[in-house]
């Protein structure tokens, strides 16, 4: 049983709390402390393919751009300026744009960019591609790619399938690197 609560009176407006019994936060603890892995628990680096996302909630990828162009208007410096398919990869910190060609599919994540010295750097992937899949596990929005990949550990060998801007489907094999702590 999980109990949460929120305790909108008091000192710290707004505060939401969770509890969970203690032989279960006892139970997680000790397989933690072990290094035990499970579909709940997951020890060490995830994996990381170096793809910069747009922030979005949306499945379309024209929607993502678009709610890449909004957030720029909103203030998030430098971004939402048009970009060219084949760009340079980019620096922790640096903006990506929101592409100017988007590939013609429905459903997937939008690149905005690649990090330098990432397995998305050199396998071909750039702004405007989308991806599709993971090791054949649908990726609709920038979310489910960062939760995907995240179940894999860095050195892991992953298929990754993408539409490109022209429309041609790509498929490659990446080895994921370390990716920040989630």
């Amino acid at each position: 049983m999980i109990t949460a609560a929120n305790t909108g009176a008091g000192r710290v407006a707004g505060t939401v709390g969770f509890a969970i019994p203690i032989d279960s936060a006892l139970a997680i603890a000790r397989q933690i402390a072990a290094g035990r892995a499970s579909s709940t628990v997951y020890i060490g680096t995830p994996g990381f393919l170096g793809v910069v996302l747009a922030q979005s909630d949306s499945p379309d990828p024209r929607r993502q751009a678009f709610d890449e162009q909004q957030s720029a208007r909103g203030g998030r410096g430098g971004r939402g300026h048009p970009g060219g398919h084949g760009a340079a990869c980019l620096t922790p910190g640096r903006p990506a744009p929101a592409p100017a060609s988007i590939a013609p599919v429905s459903t997937g994540t939008l690149i905005l960019g690649t990090l330098c010295g990432t397995a998305a750097a050199g396998d071909g992937l750039a702004p405007g591609d989308v991806i599709t899949s993971v090791d054949g596990q649908a990726v609709t929005t920038p979310n489910s790619l960062s939760n995907v990949t995240a179940r894999y550990h860095p050195g892991t060998v992953v298929s990754v399938t993408w539409e490109g801007v022209n429309g041609t489907r790509h498929t490659t094999s990446v080895r994921l690197g370390s990716g920040p702590a989630r």
